[in-house]
């Protein structure tokens, strides 16, 4: 019989503006569908939308490729809910501990009412850049969860040692971790060869603080070479 997996994740399909975080849990779902049941409970519309996704059945699971997702509103996440749809199911993973689902996820598991194992995905929260942004409300969460004993017993996934090394620098050196390198896609588009000049680059990604494209500018600016750079992505 195969495992039971429910992941608690912002975002899933038919969305795409979390960019590399819904990519990964794709990924994930694909590759591994046919050795797993996944289960995925998310918010039932896009980061930034007013109106949740047509034609999906919400409070219900829908069958979305190789995974059942369970599309709530915002706010949705109760621990009632949680609790429910955590029955039966082999190991909890949460995209987050910021996000509702995951402190509540947390807290249910510290009060005994979710015994199973529960894995935490890192996704870089840790690293000096994302901890600067909102700095002074994050420690104060951070240490919060500390306090509350949220973290321990828990398993980080991480895709790293260095995203693990910046995670024991916050939490200590004793933090257990598994590291889960980042699945590629199962399906690759064909690639051509550029035929003739400008180079043509891409950036795509969620337009913010943390993902380098000032970087990427200020190097292909001084670059000596004919280029053409192209940036897509929801500006955050």
């Amino acid at each position: 019989m195969k495992r039971k997996i429910i992941i608690f994740s912002g975002r899933y399909l038919p969305g795409y503006k979390d960019g590399g975080p819904l990519r990964t849990l794709v990924n994930v779902t694909d590759a591994l569908g046919d050795e797993y049941d996944f289960y995925i409970v998310c918010l039932d519309r896009d980061h930034g939308d007013t109106q949740s996704y047509p034609s999906i059945k919400k409070d219900s699971w829908n069958q979305v490729g190789k995974a059942k997702v369970w599309y709530v509103e915002p706010g949705g996440f109760t621990d009632d809910l949680v609790l429910e749809l955590a029955q039966g199911m082999d190991i909890v993973y949460l995209c987050s501990f910021y996000d509702d689902y995951g402190y509540k996820t947390l807290l249910l598991r510290r009060r005994g009412r979710i015994r199973i194992p529960v894995y935490v995905a890192s996704m870089g929260v840790f690293a000096p850049g994302a901890l600067a942004q909102k700095a002074l409300k994050k420690k104060i969460f951070i240490i919060g969860c500390k306090l509350l004993g949220l973290f321990k017993g828990i398993t980080w996934s991480v895709t790293s040692e260095l995203e693990a090394e910046d995670m024991k620098l916050v939490l200590g050196r004793k933090t257990k971790y598994v590291i889960a390198e980042d699945l590629p896609r199962t399906k690759v588009p064909g690639r051509t060869e550029p035929q003739h000049d400008p180079m043509r680059v891409v950036f795509l990604s969620r337009i913010c603080e943390h993902k380098g494209l000032d970087l990427a500018i200020e190097a292909i600016k001084a670059a000596d070479v004919n280029c053409q750079f192209t940036i897509y992505g929801p500006v955050q």
